[in-house]
């Protein structure tokens, strides 16, 4: 954990979307509204496989959205172990221009 680094588009808050990042990880959001919902996520690193679930909030500070914030276990797994603890992400999201949404 602390080290993930990714990378997305999200058109519209209230519908899924998806980020990208190293060691292979994929976060896939479901919303259940443009403010949150739940989340899970895939992964791997040579022999490991990572993953885990949870729920997410979209923070605003007021203005328009800034951050998200997610909760959850996660798991690696590989080499005959298993660890699962519970921890928290937080993303910061960041207006993009020239790009288009489908």
């Amino acid at each position: 954990g602390g080290q993930f680094r990714g990378a997305g588009i999200i058109c519209d808050l209230s519908k899924p979307f998806t980020v990208r990042g190293n060691a292979n990880i994929v976060v896939k959001f479901v919303p259940a509204d443009a403010r949150g919902g739940s989340y899970s996520y895939t992964g791997s690193m040579p022999g490991v496989a990572l993953f885990g679930n949870g729920t997410y909030a979209v923070l605003d500070d007021g203005g328009p959205p800034v951050r998200i914030t997610a909760s959850g276990p996660g798991t690696a797994q590989g080499f005959g172990r298993k660890f699962t603890r519970s921890g928290s992400e937080a993303y910061t999201l960041t207006p993009v221009s020239g790009r288009d949404c489908d």
